[in-house]
């Protein structure tokens, strides 16, 4: 048993850093298709729903009714939701509150993903989002690869737009990400 959890757990390590070095090839393209970003977002949170109140969290969602059309890389963009709130997920508690709120702000579109969780500490959120960067005691973190934040990153700038993380110990962190339309 010990052998093979390790197997998965190294097979997994693998998966990830060839995702991220593809990523990293020039010859990756994105495959951009105008979608309704208020749209796509509220699908997304409907079908990942019920996972994350089995996990025992709960989830506040703030999705305008009206139309926000994007181009993005749908798959690309759906990556990068489900390793924010896989980590938050992952590093937090159960009871833990997450938010996912979109809003327009002139010419640019704002997606945050929020938790209410243990935070990340000011030395790891400085440099989150750099490659095998992990967390540190308090999100329990260290079986992480460290190249997931990073892979958001990559995609989030390929969309034209920028990311960061504000976040406090043991008042949760928020990852704001910012698409111009």
């Amino acid at each position: 048993n010990i052998i093979y959890e390790k197997s998965k757990k190294l097979t997994e390590l693998i998966n990830i850093f060839h995702e991220y070095s593809k990523l990293e090839h020039p010859d990756f393209n994105l495959i951009f298709e105008k979608v309704d970003l208020s749209e796509y977002l509220r699908a997304y949170i409907a079908l990942k729903y019920e996972d994350i109140v089995e996990s025992g969290f709960t989830i506040e969602v703030d999705i305008p009714e009206k139309e926000m059309e994007i181009k993005i890389d749908k798959v690309q963009l759906q990556r990068v939701f489900d390793n924010i709130l896989g980590n938050s997920i992952k590093h937090n508690e159960k009871g833990t509150n997450i938010y996912v709120s979109l809003k327009e702000k002139n010419d640019i579109y704002e997606i945050i993903i929020a938790d209410d969780g243990k935070g990340i500490s000011k030395d790891i959120a400085n440099n989150i989002f750099e490659a095998f960067t992990v967390g540190d005691e308090s999100r329990n973190s260290k079986q992480g690869s460290g190249l997931g934040l990073a892979i958001v990153k990559h995609i989030v700038k390929s969309f034209g737009g920028n990311i960061e993380v504000k976040s406090e110990l043991n008042k949760g962190s928020e990852f704001i990400f910012k698409i111009k339309h």
